[in-house]
């Protein structure tokens, strides 16, 4: 009898810990929604700059400095972590491109050792302008190597030029997800800046679009085209889109490997999808183009990146001539994506 009660109470115990952990991260995050700003930081540097003939800009998901997998188990320090990120800066370096859109970036969290990763990333890939977007915030959150405590990640853009007018928004967690489970789930979205160019104004856009739920990202992407829809000028959008080109996603199923149990296969079918569609019905154009991707869709695979299967990561451009896009291949497995790089007409 002894031994059920101590049953009971560790039972008992164990409910009100993750009630508890549940409500914590919940109102701290205040659960996300496109009406309510993310937590945001720009930073400028003073640096006289000219204005050139060419924008070169790069999508990267660095999934937060951990490589293939977050099962950080060697070099699992605060000095681990800097060689990986080091890693990627590397890659930065070597793709020299004059934007960057990354995703999955970690600000001041526990698990990464407090490390603001988009300023680490700046400082070490000589970027003197960086604009972040805290899209997931957590008081109390456990880590899978022991390092519990605060969370803090989204997205980040660096610049060789000056950054003005940043905004961002938090797209809504995916309907298909328990409500009991949602606390352990990061919401994805958006954040946008101005870069001047000499006379001209550009405006970036860094996007991550729900992994799981093709009617969740075209809500995110309707979303996302009524927030552009009044800008008039040149616009360069970016990021991990988790879906394939509309021209071979009938063909897909890697992205089903890693399908959570609550996820059906109908919500994470890629068949019909119009995401892109109504992308490119704004006047958005690819920086790899459908003939060039159908000839060798191979060699524009993204992850993972030390085998990629899919196509997840875009760059697209409006009114603005695209010369080359291409995957990056020689990041390697310094992040589990691959980045995407597109040279841009001015």
């Amino acid at each position: 009898m002894k031994g059920l009660k101590r049953l009971l109470v560790v039972i008992f115990g164990l409910v009100i810990a993750l009630v508890a952990l549940f409500f914590t991260g919940a109102i701290y995050n205040n659960i996300p929604s496109l009406e309510k700003s993310p937590k945001i930081e720009t930073v400028v540097y003073q640096k006289k700059y000219s204005p050139q003939d060419t924008l070169k800009v790069i999508s990267y998901n660095i999934h937060f400095a951990t490589g293939l997998n977050d099962k950080v188990i060697d070099d699992a320090d605060v000095e681990g972590f800097k060689k990986r990120l080091d890693k990627i800066a590397e890659v930065l370096i070597k793709a020299d491109a004059d934007i960057v859109l990354l995703q999955e970036v970690d600000i001041n969290s526990s698990r990464s050792y407090k490390i603001n990763q988009g300023e680490y990333l700046a400082n070490k890939s000589s970027y003197n302008h960086y604009a972040c977007a805290s899209l997931w915030r957590r008081k109390v959150f456990p880590d899978i190597n022991g390092r519990h405590g605060i969370l803090e990640h989204g997205l980040c853009i660096l610049s060789k030029f000056p950054l003005t007018n940043h905004e961002a928004q938090i797209f809504n967690l995916s309907k298909g997800i328990p409500f009991f489970l949602r606390w352990l789930f990061n919401p994805h979205g958006v954040q946008k800046v101005d870069v001047k160019l000499g006379s001209r104004l550009i405006t970036i856009v860094n996007l991550h679009l729900d992994p799981w739920s093709s009617k969740e990202r075209e809500l995110q992407m309707k979303n996302v085209i009524n927030w552009l829809k009044p800008i008039k000028y040149s616009v360069v959008l970016g990021g991990d889109l988790n879906l394939e080109p509309t021209e071979t996603s009938f063909k897909t199923t890697y992205h089903l490997k890693d399908k959570p149990w609550f996820i059906s296969i109908d919500q994470a079918n890629l068949q019909n999808e119009k995401t892109l569609t109504s992308l490119k019905e704004l006047g958005f154009k690819p920086c790899i183009d459908s003939k060039r991707y159908l000839k060798n869709p191979q060699i524009y695979y993204s992850y993972p990146s030390n085998n990629p299967k899919v196509k997840l990561d875009f760059i697209f451009s409006r009114k603005l001539e695209v010369i080359n896009g291409y995957i990056f291949h020689e990041a390697k497995d310094a992040s589990d994506h691959l980045p995407i790089v597109a040279e841009i007409k001015l």
